[in-house]
């Protein structure tokens, strides 16, 4: 019972939050004019599963994979050309 508790909670609080942060767009290209930054990170991963029989009939099962991190920094001008158009 307490945990069906827990989750129409949290269910109430995300529909709350989306209620009121929810705020239609109106931004032009002029809006987004001059210099930006940003910054960017992720972690790219795979793996593989896999198995071996060997000569005595023995099933071996393994799995073998690696995670890289990837990250950058961008910096950059952007130049309005129209009303809802611009170049970076």
């Amino acid at each position: 019972m307490k945990a069906i508790r827990t989750t129409i909670c949290a269910y109430a609080i995300v529909l709350f939050t989306s209620l009121g942060l929810a705020t239609p767009s109106l931004a032009g290209s002029s809006d987004f004019a001059g210099i930006y930054g940003a910054l960017h990170a992720s972690v790219n991963g795979v793996g593989i599963d896999g198995t071996h029989t060997d000569s005595n009939g023995e099933k071996t099962d393994g799995m073998v994979g690696a995670f890289v991190p990837a990250g950058g920094a961008e910096i950059g001008f952007n130049i309005p050309m129209g009303d809802v158009f611009f170049m970076g």
